[in-house]
């Protein structure tokens, strides 16, 4: 059965200049490539992003919702599988190795 385990890690919110990239759209797209490429060079296989609604406390009672961006991750996780047991043939009946070890031996033509 294959099983994966995910890591979920926040978007960045910040581009960092970078030389060569002169929008904010290519600094971000950069920041972005970086952590896929970290997570990646760890094995973990880029899924998805998605924008989460969390509450947080907001002043001394009040609450607030606020919206998170997520970055989802997968890798595949190492499982022993058992290799089922061969069947045992019932009691009376011979198994197909012993059928094949009483045949004669083939004779060459």
């Amino acid at each position: 059965m294959i099983s994966y385990e995910y890591v979920v890690v926040p978007a960045p919110r910040r581009a960092p200049k970078v030389k060569g990239a002169k929008t904010a759209e290519a600094r971000f797209a950069h920041a972005l490539s970086e952590v896929m490429n970290a997570y990646g060079a760890e094995g973990w296989d880029y899924v998805r992003s998605d924008l989460l609604p969390c509450d947080e406390r907001r002043g001394f009672m009040g609450t607030q919702t606020v919206e998170h961006r997520m970055m989802v991750f997968r890798r595949l996780v190492e499982t022993e599988q058992e290799t089922p047991a061969p069947l045992a043939a019932p009691d009376g009946v011979p198994t197909p190795e012993a059928m094949a070890a009483e045949l004669p031996p083939a004779r060459a033509r």
